[in-house]
């Protein structure tokens, strides 16, 4: 059966072989045929004649066989491949020039995709990853998403009839992490003992966590290391099991590692190593375990969960928001207009979701008007193509050739160019890819940024080159077929006085230019807002300013290490004030986000906000330049009192316009005394509105996620001071870690990523955009130029002056340009809403922008219609009307 399968492929793949088979066919019957009649009394020479007569024309009896062999098509593909290749080598600018601009609108196209799918859409590598989901909170009030959940929660979740079984998770939790010399600082994740059962990443050495005791505090401290910091930290040592590390200054004993595709639940940030629950207590900066368990106000961690295999996460999601409901019923303080959110786990973090989702989908729709300025151009040179092939295409229809054809073998040349272009996309999107994975984030959280193209990048990049191909090409070659073909094989300058075609090429530059004042209106307002989100008051001074992150790594006597590390500071020659706090502003993680509400209040004058949490020691709001409005800083405070500070926003969110120094407010349950109010400062972003902040002692509060900051305020230049602040924090303790050390300026730079990141790909596509538009215009232009050298030189032999010819040709182009900008203005009033989150300090419909970009539309513009009109006006009218 293979055997004979095999002769059969062979035979369909070799087109002599069918030719040769075919032929002897034929002259087995008509030799048949010959037999016959000669048997009836003809001679030969009468018989082969009657047989031919009869049988009828071979040559279209061949072709009539040929027309339902089902390689024909195969046949047809293969020469206008082949015929699509020798057209671009004979004109090699031609397809240059097409190839590239293909190439930069897929390549960006592609690139994107890569973005969205590395951060959107990846699976876990993970046993049945479809089953897996992560559970975080939402406020329904606030529509906030992502939030974190409380413990108690977590263990309502887990009794839920959709899941098997769900495993809770603190992430990026600093450690300081010792095996010999100085300690170095890593972020893990501590995790209920059932974490790695209900994920079930591969291991490549050990195993996970026992569910047994691994929750029970007191045990044994253990350790799961990622593969990535058991290659880095300990280089790849196969022994390493039951070895002891210094995790924190306390021992833990290595049980596993796992495998090298896993990093965590994020895509984004990714977890160096694990331990169980039973190790909270190692780590000080999460604060009493005792009250994390138990408090429903305290939202501190996420959940991980394993569907059922008849459930789905719809189901899950279902169940989830009546569990919310009953919640809210039988726990209305804490739980009041909370929820639940279901979905496929390892997706970015839901509460930054959908600022990617919306960054994304600006540039992926950059990216596609760039693909399709770039598609028009390609369509206006093939355009202009046509006319230098009017001849070879009549010729070809005149002997027979069918239009559908020759649209066929047109579209095959488009086709081809558009893949080469995608090949060469590709390429653009893996060196993108590569340069995006060198890139230096400010953070200090481990970031994964190596970017692979999986199937679906490859899939898009074909996809899209195919259809780029089929649209730069359909209209073109739709044109290039309907004329009179009469005419065309007379008359030279059909195609230069066909207004159809002529009318086609300013409609495609007309897109183009549209699409760039578009894309210029985008960058415009992006660079607007980069400029303008320097001037932003952020509420507090960031001159002579240094910031120092540490963790001390223990639990023991910190109050009276902080004030050591206070005093030496103070001490240091040219240091005007010093302070400590568990974050700092304009600090993207860390910030810890909890209930707050008025003492004494019943109904709504409880007044239950949620509000940043901040803990700093005196001397806080001096070394930053935060204004007091009320009252007085912590200085007089003794230990011993719960006292408070609130900013103006969280002010007026619970006691309106009335002064509320000396009134008391809850906070986990306990009662706080207002000891003054101050200035609102931005808490994570230049362009948010003020957020409720309440200020409490850091000898009180020591819950510091992401470390300690120290706030060194200096004479002059600050970073002239950082060894001398590096050696009293490692002298302070031991097993002390220092994650980063910058000035407050440095710190406000990288607080402008954002802003800045848009500002560098939208301004990138609004070149593009602008160089193809430029392209079109002057293609446009020259091509009218070439067409009407008769024309122009009949005109000039009766008198038209120079200037008169540079004016009519410099007319067309800026008709197109006032008219594209128009289309384009419109388009971009209504798009740059979608991008308002993103802007800092102006106006989506900014009208400096929208005034400013089509005078420079149309400066350039006048830059690429010049050449063309100057050549019109130079041409001799004597050598014209020789032109025929």
């Amino acid at each position: 059966m293979f055997d004979r399968f095999i002769r059969k492929l062979r035979y369909w793949l070799n087109p002599a072989a069918r030719e040769n088979s075919l032929q002897e066919e034929m002259k087995f019957h008509l030799e048949m045929k010959m037999e016959e009649l000669m048997q009836s009394g003809m001679t030969e020479i009468e018989a082969r004649n009657v047989a031919r007569k009869q049988f009828g024309n071979l040559t279209l009896h061949q072709e009539k066989v040929r027309g339902i062999w089902m390689t024909r098509w195969m046949d047809d593909f293969m020469q206008d491949i082949r015929y699509a290749f020798r057209s671009i080598r004979h004109q090699p600018g031609f397809a240059l020039v097409a190839i590239l601009s293909a190439s930069l609108g897929i390549g960006a196209c592609s690139l994107i995709f890569a973005l969205a799918n590395f951060a959107l859409f990846r699976s876990l590598p993970v046993e049945d990853p479809h089953h897996l989901v992560s559970i975080t909170g939402k406020n329904l009030k606030s529509g906030k998403a992502g939030t974190p959940l409380t413990f108690p929660d977590f263990e309502d979740i887990r009794k839920t009839e959709s899941l098997t079984d769900a495993a809770a998770v603190i992430s990026m939790v600093p450690s300081g992490m010792t095996t010999a010399g100085e300690p170095r600082q890593y972020w893990g994740s501590i995790v209920t003992a059932n974490y790695f059962d209900v994920v079930r990443p591969e291991f490549i050495l050990g195993r996970g966590f026992d569910q047994t005791h691994d929750n029970r505090l007191g045990e044994k401290s253990i350790i799961v290391l990622s593969y990535q910091l058991w290659k880095s930290r300990y280089s790849g040592d196969r022994n390493i099991l039951g070895k002891d590390i210094l995790l924190n200054g306390q021992k833990a004993t290595v049980i596993g590692v796992t495998g090298p595709e896993f990093k965590g639940e994020d895509p984004i940030f990714f977890t160096q190593f694990w331990v169980p629950f039973s190790m909270m207590d190692s780590f000080p900066s999460l604060g009493k375990t005792s009250d994390r368990l138990l408090n429903r106000n305290f939202q501190w961690l996420s959940a991980v969960g394993r569907i059922r295999p008849e459930a789905n996460a719809g189901i899950a999601s279902a169940e989830m928001n009546a569990l919310a409901l009953n919640l809210e019923t039988a726990y209305p303080d804490s739980n009041q207009d909370r929820s639940f959110i279901v979905e496929p786990a390892g997706q970015a973090h839901p509460g930054i979701r959908h600022l990617m989702k919306l960054f994304f989908l600006l540039l992926l729709t950059a990216s596609i008007l760039i693909l399709i300025a770039a598609c028009t151009n390609i369509a206006n040179l093939l355009l202009a193509r046509g006319s230098s092939r009017k001849r070879e295409i009549a010729t070809r229809l005149s002997i027979g050739a069918g239009r559908e054809r020759i649209i066929r073998q047109l579209l095959t040349e488009s086709i081809l160019i558009a893949l080469i272009g995608g090949i060469a996309g590709y390429g653009i999107a893996l060196a993108g890819v590569k340069a995006i994975s060198r890139l230096q984030i400010p953070l200090p959280l481990p970031i994964d940024l190596n970017i692979s193209v999986d199937y679906r990048v490859t899939l898009f990049c074909i996809c899209i080159s195919t259809v780029t191909g089929i649209i730069f090409g359909i209209l073109p070659a739709l044109k290039v077929t309907q004329f009179n073909l009469t005419n065309a094989l007379k008359d030279d300058h059909w195609w230069g006085r066909s207004i159809q075609n002529f009318s086609l090429r300013n409609a495609l530059v007309l897109i183009q230019v549209s699409i760039c004042t578009l894309l210029l209106i985008c960058s415009g307002l992006f660079i607007r807002s980069f400029y303008q989100a320097g001037k932003i008051y952020p509420g507090f001074s960031h001159r002579n300013v240094l910031l120092a992150t540490f963790d001390l790594n223990s639990v023991d006597q910190t109050g009276n290490i902080f004030r050591d590390i206070l005093q030496k500071i103070d001490q240091i020659p040219g240091v005007r004030s010093s302070a400590l706090a568990n974050t700092v502003p304009l600090k993207p993680y860390g910030m810890i986000n909890s209930a707050v509400g008025k003492e004494g209040g019943t109904g709504e004058e409880s007044g239950i906000v949620s509000a940043k949490i901040i803990s700093i020691t005196p001397n806080f709001f001096k070394t930053l330049g935060i204004h007091m409005m009320h009252g007085q800083d912590f200085q007089s405070i003794p230990s011993s009192e719960k006292m408070a500070l609130i900013n103006q926003s969280l002010s007026k969110r619970l006691f309106s316009d009335h002064d509320p120094v000396g009134h008391r407010i809850r906070y986990e349950g306990q009662s706080y005394s207002i000891q003054g109010v101050v200035e609102n400062t931005k808490t994570n972003t230049l362009g948010e509105d003020p957020s409720p902040a309440l200020y409490l002692p850091l000898t009180q509060e020591n819950r510091a996620f992401m470390g300690i900051t120290l706030l060194v305020h200096t004479k002059d230049d600050p970073a002239a001071y950082s060894s001398s602040i590096r050696q009293i924090i490692t002298d302070a303790h031991p097993h002390a870690t220092i994650s980063e050390i910058k000035t407050m300026e440095m710190h406000l730079t990288q607080a402008m990523m954002i802003p800045r990141t848009a500002v560098y790909f939208f301004g990138i596509a609004g070149l593009m955009g602008l160089i193809i538009a430029s392209v079109g215009i002057y293609g446009l232009v020259s091509f009218t130029v070439v067409q009407r050298t008769k024309d122009i030189g009949i005109r000039m032999a009766l008198g038209a002056t120079r200037a008169q010819v540079m004016q009519g040709i410099l007319s067309q182009g800026f008709v197109l340009t006032i008219a594209g900008s128009l289309i384009g203005m419109g388009m971009a009033f209504g798009a740059t809403r979608l991008a308002s989150s993103l802007l800092y300090g102006i106006s989506p419909t900014d009208t400096l922008t929208f005034v400013l970009v089509p005078i420079f539309l149309f400066l350039i513009s006048l830059m690429a219609c010049f050449i063309p009109s100057m050549r019109a006006a130079s041409i001799d009218p004597a050598t014209t009307l020789k032109y025929e």
